[in-house]
């Protein structure tokens, strides 16, 4: 980039920029030989992005066709044979063929996700475009969100040929993220302004957890507690040779582990290092077994009801 300074004869002063062109997207349309320009959303959410992992898309990517090219790199293959195959297809039918290679009880869970990564890119108002103006502003027209209910497409499968019991078997990290997917979905179910003491199932406390944890109230280590019932004791500086400093704290690892995912009966593990200096996974049970905890959404409650006192 070069940085250019020219005289605004109408400000009648210097001013400096940095030339730019614009790329109209019906020249990258044209290229691939007409793929659909309500389409294009769906593109960058099945190659990956920050919005999903393409690893959610495995058991898909593994029935296209990688189109030969002169590129030796795998994703550069991947990239143009799915656009290749977006080529074929509408928006609706690429999404119903795309769910029907996921087994049933995970169909929705993706819907939701694809539905929230393309959300990114079917906004067309800008703040540059008012330096636009020049340009066919109906040319870049996609469908609105609502055009299209992605929940509502019914799946098609091609063959028989699903993903399989690995594909289905996400790493922890994919099993999480699913969670909160749910999460979501049921905060989208809650007005903008709930009032807490009218929620009293679970979706409330799911609400609640997750609003705290999307604006970073909550530590990940929560998340690994109430999600995957397993809370990594972090290593210190302390004599290995002795047990682990974490030992004091374990009850009360138990007891935060039973208010988030009461009334849940799964075993809380705890990973720490032992004598031996090498990790272990330890089954965590409360001293006191009669102790009774109350529910997250309460904890969370009493907690908002003291921040309001200490802020009066």
């Amino acid at each position: 980039m070069k940085l250019v300074n020219t005289f605004d004869k109408e400000q009648q002063k210097y001013v400096s920029f940095i030339p730019c062109e614009v790329y109209k997207v019906d020249k990258f349309l044209k290229y691939f030989g007409g793929l659909d320009k309500n389409n294009l959303p769906l593109l960058p959410v099945l190659l990956g992005n920050d919005y999903i992992k393409k690893s959610c898309f495995s058991a898909f990517h593994r029935h296209i066709k990688l189109k030969k090219c002169k590129a030796e790199n795998e994703q550069q293959k991947l990239i143009k044979s799915v656009i290749n195959w977006l080529s074929h297809e509408t928006l609706e039918s690429a999404i119903a063929k795309i769910l029907g290679r996921f087994k049933m009880k995970r169909r929705e869970g993706i819907a939701i996700k694809l539905n929230r990564a393309m959300q990114g890119y079917l906004q067309v108002n800008s703040t540059l475009s008012q330096y636009l103006e020049d340009m066919d502003r109906s040319s870049i027209h996609m469908k609105k969100e609502h055009d299209i209910d992605i929940l509502k497409i019914e799946p098609i499968v091609e063959d028989d040929e699903i993903e399989s019991e690995d594909d289905a078997n996400f790493d922890e990290e994919s099993e999480i993220e699913e969670e909160l997917t749910t999460f979501v979905k049921e905060f989208d179910k809650v007005t903008e302004d709930p009032e807490p003491k009218k929620i009293h199932n679970s979706s409330g406390e799911n609400f609640c957890f997750s609003e705290k944890y999307r604006r970073c109230l909550l530590s990940q280590c929560f998340v690994d507690i109430k999600m995957r019932n397993t809370y990594f004791c972090i290593s210190q500086i302390e004599d290995y040779s002795e047990p682990h400093s974490h030992t004091i704290s374990i009850d009360i690892l138990t007891q935060i582990h039973k208010i988030l995912t009461v009334p849940c009966t799964k075993t809380f593990i705890c990973v720490q290092r032992d004598c031996n200096n090498t990790l272990k996974k330890e089954n965590c049970q409360l001293v006191q077994k009669k102790c009774q905890v109350s529910r997250i959404f309460k904890v969370l409650i009493l907690m908002n009801q003291r921040i309001f006192i200490s802020n009066c």
